[in-house]
């Protein structure tokens, strides 16, 4: 069962974007950072387009820690899944194949 885009969008606005409290904030890019894992718990179809309008639109100055890894495990995930990156299994590294990668100017 995946997480559709409409509630990640919900859940993203009202808990990263609008955070009333910090711990808030920190409980969301947790959240997302569990649900991308090898298998991810979003649904695949929409995560570039969740990445693209709702990560890369977060204002980087509140990002914290636990931002920038959940900002890394989208990264790395939608480059991996448009081929950009290579994931070398056994050495558990990325190959860059394409340096046009989606996220870098966040960066």
């Amino acid at each position: 069962v995946w997480l559709c885009e409409t509630q990640a969008r919900q859940i993203w606005t009202a808990l990263a974007q609008e955070a009333i409290f910090h711990c808030d904030r920190e409980a969301c890019f947790k959240w997302f950072s569990k649900l991308m894992t090898d298998e991810p718990d979003l649904d695949p179809k929409m995560m570039k387009d969740f990445f693209e309008k709702h990560v890369l639109h977060f204002e980087p100055s509140q990002l914290t820690e636990s931002g920038l890894k959940c900002f890394e495990k989208f990264f790395k995930s939608v480059n991996i899944g448009e081929g950009k990156l290579v994931l070398k299994v056994k050495k558990r590294s990325l190959l860059l194949d394409n340096a046009d990668l989606i996220g870098a100017e966040y960066l």
